[in-house]
């Protein structure tokens, strides 16, 4: 209610990004995002090359101006593109710019970052046939009660096989 930057409660707001690398890695990491679960809006590419036609905002060296332009939440670095210096000297530039940061690791299915040093941080991950889905809960509940009958069921014949039983 404060209108303070940092201080909203609703978390229906899309998530407006930028992602930072070349071409064929800025649209991996697009399909990644849009694969995730979070609610996510990319704006558009930086170029770490000179490269500034297409979809592309600019280059690295007009980031700042880029975030303030379109009002971004977050940036993805392409890690494949970037190496861990420019990551971190462009972070520090941007230091003085409340947004989160967020790495890719090059061919990788997931999104890495911390907001602070005091909190674990984000994992933007693609949601495959976890133990976490209700179906799959159910079937591993079914296969255990199955195999635990089975092996009760059995047990008064292996008794006689197992040399110290009890």
């Amino acid at each position: 209610l404060s209108g303070l930057p940092g201080f909203e409660l609703s978390t229906s707001r899309k998530k407006r990004i930028i992602i930072v690398g070349s071409g064929p890695e800025n649209e991996r990491v697009e399909s990644l995002l849009k694969k995730t679960e979070i609610r996510a809006e990319v704006i558009g590419f930086v170029s770490t090359s000179h490269e500034t036609s297409g979809k592309f905002l600019g280059q690295t060296s007009q980031l700042a101006e880029s975030i303030k332009i379109n009002r971004i939440d977050e940036i993805s670095f392409c890690a494949a593109d970037i190496s861990s210096q420019k990551i971190i000297s462009t972070m520090m530039s941007l230091s003085d710019i409340r947004i989160n940061y967020k790495i890719a690791p090059p061919e990788s299915l997931s999104i890495i970052g911390s907001n602070s040093i005091n909190t674990a941080g984000d994992l933007y991950l693609i949601d495959f046939s976890s133990i976490t889905k209700a179906s799959n809960r159910r079937n591993k509940r079914l296969f255990d009660i199955l195999s635990s009958l089975f092996l009760l069921a059995t047990y008064p014949v292996s008794f006689f096989f197992i040399k110290k039983p009890w």
